[in-house]
């Protein structure tokens, strides 16, 4: 399976956090004409933060984001609009929050498209 931002293909193995993260249940107190108070509950849709993150631990990639990848993400997420993401995990709607921490793994001049970076992807589920 592939793990992919709108239409870019990246790294199948760029793991992905945030999902374990609960979604909130909204709670309402609704009066009824008796007197009595009924409570409605609902879970709350978007609003988690999610992070595709590729690392480098020793002479290993855990995962990479190549640089033409990291421009074409940075392109999508000043667009402003949701994209989808889908990972072995799951699809998901998202905004893109942050790339700020994308790194490049070697430091050079003039890195190539092929260039390979670490780091974190920031998104928030909507």
């Amino acid at each position: 399976m592939t793990v992919q931002i709108g239409n870019i293909v990246l790294d199948d193995n760029l793991r992905l956090h945030g999902i374990e993260t609960a979604k909130d249940i909204a709670v309402e107190q609704i009066g009824v004409l008796d007197g009595s108070s009924v409570f409605q509950t609902m879970p709350i849709s978007g609003g988690r933060s999610l992070s595709l993150v590729a690392t480098k631990e020793g002479n290993t990639l855990k995962g990479k984001i190549l640089r033409s990848q990291l421009m074409a993400i940075k392109s999508l997420a000043a667009g402003g609009q949701p994209v989808t993401l889908v990972h072995h995990l799951g699809t998901f709607s998202v905004l893109i929050i942050s790339t700020e921490d994308v790194i490049p793994v070697f430091d050079k001049a003039d890195p190539q498209a092929d260039a390979p970076y670490t780091g974190t992807i920031t998104m928030i589920e909507v």
